[in-house]
Order: C-alpha cells, then sequence, then structure tokens
C-alpha cells in the first residue's frame, strides 16, 4: 500500500505514539463474542473484525515497549479495555475530520526504533518484525500507524492550548521544594486501653452497627504446576520457560489440565484459599503469583507467572467472595474493635485538649512530653507529602507543617498510630537562584503534568458520552 516505504528508506525523525498513555485509561474489560459485532460506542456496532484489529493494534505497541518482559506484564495491561478506548478515541477523530497522509504514515514507520539499522529504514527488518513478531499484514500495520497519528492529532488538538501562568509555576515549585523542620509529639490509643473496658451487653449492638467493618477479604484457591529452574543457568530457565508456555498455551484452547500434568510428569498442586496479602502455602509471598491469581476469571482462568527459581501454569479452582461471618465467629475480634474505639475517642479528645493548651501559650511541648510520658520527635526538611514515609503519618500532617507560622502549633492529626500535636520550628523557603536554574525543566514536566490530566478529564466525559456496551450487553 505503501509503496514509497518499500521502496527507499527515509530520513529518521522524532515521533512516536505513547503506549503509556492508554494504560491509565478504562477498567473495564471486554470479551469479545461470536455475534457478527463485539459492541457499541456512539450508537454504532462495531465490527468484530474492527475491534480485533485495534486489540492488535494494542498488543503490538506493548511489544514495541515492553519487548520479552510482556509476558510478565500482559495480565495488569487491561488490552481489551484500552482496545475499546483507541476505538472511541478514533470514532470521536472521524467526527472532527482528522485524518493522516500517506507521507506521514510512511515518516512515522520510518522513524521507529525497531526498524532502525545504522541510522536507516530497514526493510527486511520491518517485514519480518511485522510478519512474524506482529503476526499482521503490512497492510494492516500501516492502518494501525495512520490511527496512531490521528489519535495523536486529536489529543493535540485538545491540549495545544494549556499553557501555565508564572503564578502556576511559582506555587507549584514552592509545594514542591519548600521545606520545614518540625517537632511533634503522638498520642495513642494504645495508652488509654487500660482505661476502658467492652462490656458483653455492648458488643451485639456494636457487631450490628459496624458488620462491614468484620467482613471478609475476597479469597482464592487455585491450582498450579511448577516447573523449577537454576537461576544461574540460562538455558535451563529458557526450556522451563518454553515448557510452561507451552502448556499454558494448550490450556488455552481447552486441552485438559489434569492430561497436560501428566503429559509433562508434573503434578498438579492447590493453593487453598488465600487472602491478597496472606503467604501462600508452599509458596510464600509472592507478588507476581498473587496478582496473576487474582486477576484470573472463567473468561480466562489460566495464566503464567514467572518467579526468582520457576515458572507456575496456574489455573483457578475457585474464588470466595467477601462476606460477613456470624456473631460468634468474630465475637473476640469485635471485643477487640470496640475496646480501640474507645481508646481512639480518649485518645483523640486528650489530644485536643493538649492542643489548646499548647495553642494559647499556656503549656510547652516539652512540659507535655514529661507530663503524659510521651517522647517529642522530630523531623528535619519535611516536605508535602514526603512524612508518610515511614513516620505512619499522613498527608493532612504535611499540610498542617505549612499552614502555620514558626513556633506556632497545629493539630490534633489523625495517623496511622494516634493524633499528633505538632510545632513549626523552622520554615525554609525555595532557593530563588536554584528556581531560576531549574525552572525551564520544571516548566516543561509541570506543563505534561497539567495537559495529561486535562485529557483524563476530557476522555472520561467522551467515554460517557460513547456509551460502550460490550458483548451480550451490545444486544
Amino acid at each position: 500500500m505503501l509503496k514509497p516505504l518499500r521502496r527507499k528508506n527515509v530520513i529518521k525523525i522524532t515521533m512516536w505514539v505513547l503506549l503509556a498513555t492508554f494504560v491509565i485509561w478504562g477498567a473495564q474489560s471486554a470479551v469479545v463474542t461470536n455475534r457478527n459485532y463485539a459492541g457499541i460506542i456512539f450508537g454504532k456496532k462495531v465490527s468484530t473484525q474492527e475491534y480485533v484489529h485495534n486489540y492488535n493494534a494494542i498488543l503490538n505497541h506493548a511489544k514495541m515497549i515492553y519487548g520479552d518482559q510482556l509476558s510478565k506484564i500482559q495480565n495488569f495491561l487491561n488490552l481489551r479495555s484500552q482496545a475499546w478506548d483507541r476505538l472511541i478515541l478514533l470514532y470521536y477523530a472521524k467526527k472532527r475530520m482528522i485524518r493522516a497522509s500517506n507521507k506521514e504514515v510512511v515518516e512515522r514507520i520510518a522513524s521507529m526504533p525497531s526498524f532502525q539499522s545504522s541510522g536507516s529504514f530497514d526493510q527486511r527488518a520491518y517485514d519480518y518484525i511485522v510478519q512474524n513478531i506482529f503476526a499482521v499484514s503490512p497492510r494492516d500495520f500501516e492502518e494501525s500507524v495512520r490511527e496512531d497519528i490521528i489519535i495523536s492529532k486529536l489529543i493535540d488538538s485538545i491540549q495545544k492550548d494549556i499553557s501555565l501562568t508564572e503564578e502556576e509555576i511559582e506555587n507549584a515549585y514552592k509545594i514542591k521544594n519548600e521545606k520545614a523542620d518540625v517537632s511533634y509529639v503522638l498520642i495513642t490509643p494504645g495508652s488509654f486501653r487500660k482505661d476502658v473496658s467492652a462490656d458483653e451487653a455492648e458488643l451485639l449492638p456494636f457487631y450490628d452497627s459496624n458488620k462491614e467493618r468484620f467482613k471478609t477479604p475476597e479469597r482464592i484457591n487455585v491450582l498450579y504446576l511448577k516447573i523449577p529452574f537454576d537461576e544461574k543457568a540460562p538455558a535451563e530457565k529458557e526450556k522451563a520457560k518454553n515448557q510452561a508456555q507451552g502448556i499454558n498455551d494448550y490450556l488455552n484452547i481447552g486441552d485438559d489440565f489434569q492430561a497436560l500434568a501428566k503429559q509433562h510428569n508434573l503434578s498438579i498442586q492447590e493453593t487453598g484459599p488465600f487472602y491478597f496479602t496472606e503467604p501462600i502455602s508452599q509458596i510464600g509471598l509472592s507478588y507476581p503469583f498473587t496478582m496473576t491469581a487474582f486477576g484470573l476469571t472463567k473468561e480466562k482462568p489460566n495464566a503464567l507467572v514467572e518467579e526468582k527459581d520457576a515458572f507456575y501454569v496456574i489455573r483457578l479452582k475457585e474464588k470466595i467472595a467477601p462476606f460477613i461471618p456470624s456473631f460468634e465467629e468474630v465475637k473476640e475480634i469485635v471485643k477487640e474493635a470496640l475496646i480501640n474505639k474507645k481508646a481512639g475517642e480518649l485518645a483523640k479528645a486528650s489530644a485536643q485538649n493538649y492542643a489548646q493548651l499548647l495553642k494559647t501559650g499556656k503549656d510547652t511541648l516539652e512540659n507535655l512530653s514529661k507530663q503524659v510520658n510521651v517522647n517529642i520527635n522530630e523531623i528535619k526538611d519535611i516536605t508535602r507529602g514526603s512524612s508518610a514515609q515511614g513516620e505512619g503519618l499522613s498527608e493532612e500532617f504535611d499540610n498542617a507543617c505549612f499552614s502555620i507560622k514558626e513556633k506556632e502549633f497545629a493539630g490534633p492529626v489523625a495517623s496511622e498510630k494516634g493524633f499528633a500535636i505538632l510545632r513549626l520550628d523552622k520554615l525554609k523557603p525555595v532557593d530563588k537562584e536554584l528556581f531560576e536554574k531549574e525552572k525551564l525543566s520544571f516548566k516543561s514536566a509541570l506543563l505534561e503534568e497539567k495537559k495529561k490530566n486535562v485529557f483524563i478529564d476530557w476522555f472520561a466525559k467522551i467515554k460517557e458520552k460513547a456509551a460502550l456496551k460490550i458483548g451480550t450487553a451490545a444486544n
């Protein structure tokens, strides 16, 4: 179709479509049925062929960006949803009569690093990658690139008038770089537990009023085959990977799990029901295994997991929905929760009283620490958003630090461990010389962030107007 591309090399130009933009969109999954259309957007039917074309385009973007690592993270990218987002953008761009010329397509493809050799377009690399890695025809790939350009133009049209005022830049820089030294004391509920109790008559009413607090998290139970390897032996790892991928591929086309296990001399093991945050029997804490397992569905019941010393082929056995246990089952937990609640209320009231004394100048932080036998904690060079890291505090704590003048008090501020009363010891304004030096790069990053946020808000509205219906919902 695009003969100039296939006849000669084209000068490299810096153009590319960001897959990362697609990743932040959509959260709903999609299942393409065997009907003659896959869904409906803007009141129009989307053919299965058109949906598959867009899914392949998204998948090939991911292949170019993630390469061999794609198999490890593909379950988390929600490619099906991204394909619907892409279709919505293309349908909207069509309404706006946005187009891309053959010349633009040629230049875009010629600039892609995957097809470059010694700074020029490599026809052999192009033919091989498109047909063997992307598994699409050159025409189909070139049309997907044309669509990428159209989407880029649409996004540019949404973002072109976005700018920043000097005040926005200065305020944003100040928020990010202003620092402070603070001292604080923490009034904890634990110190008040001795002063409270939970009577038998209080427990059932508390349970009845707070049942959601005692709901169990979702649990999952999966079957799995473990294919170990020596991480120091690349050939052994590659062999294990190929074996695991082969089993998973056969499962995808409907082969029997038990038969496959027997064929490969492997035994099927079972995790037993486990929560998202707990160790798995015989495996332990494994983020890749847990994340993949909880992503399994009836429509996609199996997947491949890579760990440092083994590949796992996992298959969903059951999902156990969250439920509220009976009062008798959680009676002791209810009692602890009620005691903690009462202790928390006493701690908060006490902290409010102490804070009032400090703010009116009737006491000092040093005297307070002695009276209630708590330590004075110090944080140097705190910035907004930094205190929660390792301190068990909160964003509210950070904001309180910058809402007062030096030697003034703020709080009490709720945190993970209790209620903090803080004093601003020293405010450290931004370095004006450093600001001028960093201004251009900071402005560029801030502008990109603003553009991204504007686009996200815009697309949310467009997606709502598209009234996407998928699969059986499209009837």
